[in-house]
């Protein structure tokens, strides 16, 4: 069983909104503030998967973590207050395989940077899904997917001059689908190309696009 909460569809260099609605807590960080900024006073700690109504978007952006997202009015059984968008899943999964709590997420960043050509210099800012917004956990504990991260680097990064650029930017969208004898986590941009990996029952996660030897 899988349900997704949000997909990626606005203005690709505004930041990521969400509209008012229910979400999902995707990260153990994540706690309630008087004031729609880091540093007001905390009200209440928030766990993974707790669900959370999104009232409003402040319209105030903050970047923690070097991740820049909106601060949003929220409601949280009796309590309300402020909650920064990092921490709020944009997409969630849960699936329960031989008494193991699997639990999924996915986040937007937003990439911002430039290209230079021998013919101009191009700005950018993207909402892409990047190694560090996917969040699985099994029974409680954080899956590392390292891996993620290592065949990113070899598939949409490229180095000039010592300094990134980003080749094709990202993943737009994220899949987690149940199949007998593993979990599949599918990444896809807008061109239909997919990155997929394979999660094991032992928490091991595996590329499966191509020979595992590639990476």
């Amino acid at each position: 069983m899988s349900f997704s909460l949000a997909l990626y569809a606005g203005n690709p260099h505004k930041t990521y909104e969400f509209t008012p609605g229910t979400y999902r807590i995707l990260d153990s960080s994540a706690s309630i503030h008087s004031e729609p900024c880091l540093s007001s006073t905390v009200t209440e700690q928030l766990e993974v998967d707790s669900e959370i109504i999104i009232i409003e978007s402040t319209g105030t952006e903050q970047a923690i973590e070097n991740k820049t997202h909106y601060w949003y009015n929220i409601q949280y059984g009796d309590a309300s207050g402020y909650v920064w968008g990092g921490y709020i899943a944009a997409e969630a999964f849960r699936f329960d395989r031989n008494g193991i709590d699997i639990k999924a997420y996915s986040r937007y960043s937003h990439i911002e940077g430039r290209i230079e050509s021998s013919y101009n210099t191009s700005f950018f800012r993207y909402g892409m899904i990047l190694p560090d917004d996917i969040f699985i956990y099994m029974d409680g504990e954080r899956v590392d997917h390292g891996l993620v991260d290592k065949v990113y680097q070899k598939t949409y990064l490229i180095l000039h001059h010592g300094e990134k650029y980003y080749a094709r930017y990202g993943w737009n969208f994220c899949d987690i689908f149940e199949r007998e004898d593993h979990i599949l986590i599918s990444l896809s941009d807008r061109a239909a190309s997919f990155t997929s990996f394979i999660l094991r029952d032992d928490g091991k996660i595996e590329f499966s696009n191509f020979d595992l030897d590639w990476y």
